[in-house]
């Protein structure tokens, strides 16, 4: 089963140098997936994230186990 990431860019927080493309061609790149561009020029991605590392129980040390 996949596992999905998510995120968003507010294209309003932008730096006047940085061009709205530029940022997310880096998102891209990073592996995002533009999935929408809300009106208020939200920007949401998501990218297939890892799944989860099975969980390992540590025992501690024991005089049993010496």
């Amino acid at each position: 089963m996949a596992i999905w990431e998510y995120k968003t860019i507010d294209l309003n927080d932008v730096p006047a140098r940085r061009s709205e493309i530029g940022v997310l061609d880096d998102a891209g790149r990073d592996g995002w997936m533009l999935v929408l561009i809300t009106a208020n020029r939200i920007a949401y991605f998501k990218r297939e994230g890892r799944e989860p590392a099975p969980s390992r129980q540590r025992r501690s040390a024991t005089s049993a186990d010496t």
